[in-house]
C-alpha cells in the first residue's frame, strides 16, 4: 500500500546493484540453503549474478513508472464458478499487484496484476477463444494472467490491466509487459471478462464431462514442462 518514488529506487540501482548483493544473499539462506552451511560455488554464483542482473532490470523498469502504488504481494485470489450446477472454485497466486497512471485507460489510473516470468518469450494471442483449445505455454501463460485480472476487477470494480513481465526481455524503455488479443492491447480486461469467463466454464464443465475420457495431448511439445509427464509416461 505504499507509494513508491523514484529516489526510493535510486540507491538499489547505484554502483550496479550493490545494495541488493545482501538482500540476495538472505534469500539464498532463506530458501535454498536452509539450515545446511553456504557454500557459493559453481552453479550458485552463476545463479546470483542472474538474479543481480534481473532486479536491476526491474528496478530500472519500475523507476520509469514512478510515483506508483505497491498494493499487494504474493496475494491469492479466488473465484467459485457456477458450471452447471456444479460449484468450482479456482484462483491462484498474483505475483503483483500495483496501481500506476495510465492515459490509455479509463480515468489515468489502473490496477496491474504483474505476473513475472523469468523463462519464455512474449507474444500475442490471435484470438481468446485459443486460450480454451490450444495448450502451448504462451496460451498458459495468458490464461492465468487474464484469470487473476478477471477476478480482481470482479472484486474490485475498477479496470485491472493484465501483465505478464518477462524480466529476461523488460531491459529496453520502451517495453511494455501487457498482453495482445488479436493484435489489440489489453488495457482494461473487463471488456473480455464475460468471454473469458464463458470459455473457463466451457473447459470446466469437459473436464467434469463422465462423458469426456481424458486423453494425452497430440502436441508432444506440451509435454516438456508438464509437471505431470511421469504420470502419464511422457
Amino acid at each position: 500500500g505504499k507509494v513508491i518514488r523514484r529516489q526510493d529506487i535510486e540507491p538499489l540501482l547505484e554502483h550496479e546493484g550493490q545494495l541488493l548483493q545482501p538482500i540476495i544473499r538472505q534469500a539464498f539462506r532463506d530458501k535454498f540453503f536452509l539450515d545446511r552451511p553456504e557454500d557459493y560455488s559453481g552453479i550458485l554464483i552463476i545463479a546470483e549474478r542472474v538474479l543481480q542482473t534481473y532486479l536491476l532490470q526491474l528496478l530500472r523498469h519500475d523507476m520509469r513508472l514512478t510515483p506508483f502504488t505497491l498494493v499487494d504481494t504474493e496475494k491469492w485470489v479466488g473465484i467459485t464458478l457456477d458450471v452447471e450446477g456444479l460449484q468450482v472454485r479456482t484462483g491462484g497466486i498474483i505475483d503483483r499487484i500495483d496501481q500506476i497512471r495510465d492515459p490509455e485507460v479509463e480515468g489515468g489510473v489502473a490496477l496491474r496484476v504483474v505476473d513475472y516470468k523469468t523463462g519464455g518469450l512474449p507474444g500475442s494471442v490471435v484470438q481468446l477463444e485459443r486460450l480454451f483449445s490450444e495448450t502451448g505455454q504462451k496460451e498458459h501463460y495468458y490464461l492465468q494472467t487474464l484469470l487473476y485480472a478477471t477476478i480482481l476487477a470482479q472484486q474490485q470494480g475498477v479496470p485491472v490491466t493484465p501483465c505478464l513481465f518477462f524480466v529476461h526481455k523488460s531491459g529496453e524503455e520502451s517495453y511494455s509487459p501487457k498482453l495482445t488479443i488479436a493484435r489489440r492491447t489489453v488495457h482494461d480486461v473487463r471488456p473480455l471478462q464475460e468471454d473469458f469467463l464463458e470459455g473457463l466454464r466451457a473447459v470446466i464443465s469437459e473436464i467434469f464431462n463422465p462423458e469426456v475420457p481424458f486423453t494425452q495431448t497430440t502436441k508432444i511439445q506440451s509435454c516438456t514442462h508438464c509437471d505431470f509427464s511421469y504420470l502419464c509416461g511422457r
